[in-house]
């Protein structure tokens, strides 16, 4: 929520936040005063345009709802950070929370932009890193998993806060299936567990998939 943010923001300042909460209009009117110069986008499950219409007073950059399209989504993302005459510098990090823009979306947004970033999670006292390479996860690591592992470790996750900075080599390789066919295998291993029973999201191991 917007107190979540303005923590976030003082521990190390954005260059754009993504909401999926109409919590956000709160965190804007407080950031345009205290904190210029971050681009905020708003994404709804449904359109609502009375939602939509105070949001861009507001003073957010955009709003995205039902059908919205990840590559226009990330290219207008790089637009208005370049734009910002307050901007941070490249090597800022974009930060957020898994509650607000899932893994899946974000990692959905990175590939359609091709991106090469590092992203680094936090969930309680447990720390997770992934480097996108053109778009692609190349390497992996969560709570002392790695590779497919690690990533299956950070679909379970529910809530923890992210952020992710530009990468300018080629990351150690530790990843080596496309993204959509590792995501997808990970959301139906973790539907086999709640199939089976399992009412806490708990993460897979690559020696459970062989198994399934």
């Amino acid at each position: 929520g917007a107190s979540e943010a303005r923590s976030l923001t003082e521990r190390r300042r954005p260059d754009t936040v993504v909401w999926a909460a109409s919590g956000a209009l709160e965190w804007v009117r407080w950031q345009l005063q205290t904190a210029p110069g971050i681009a905020n986008f708003l994404l709804l499950d449904k359109f609502d345009s009375s939602l939509a219409r105070a949001a861009l007073e507001a003073g957010f950059e955009d709003v995205w709802s039902d059908g919205w399209d990840a590559g226009v989504a990330m290219a207008k993302l790089q637009r208005a950070v370049e734009r910002r005459p307050h901007a941070p510098s490249k090597s800022q990090a974009v930060t957020g929370t898994l509650s607000q823009l899932s893994f899946i979306d974000m990692v959905q947004i990175l590939a359609a932009g091709m991106r090469s970033v590092r992203i680094e999670l936090h969930k309680g006292k447990a720390n997770a890193k992934i480097i996108l390479w053109q778009g692609q996860i190349k390497y992996a690591e969560a709570a002392g998993k790695m590779g497919e592992e690690a990533v299956y470790e950070i679909l379970a996750w529910q809530d923890a806060t992210f952020s992710f900075s530009p990468v300018e080599t080629m990351p150690e390789v530790n990843c080596r299936v496309p993204n959509e066919a590792m995501l997808l295998e990970g959301c139906r291993l973790m539907d086999e567990r709640k199939r089976n029973g399992d009412s806490e999201p708990i993460a897979i191991t690559v020696e459970e998939r062989s198994m399934v």
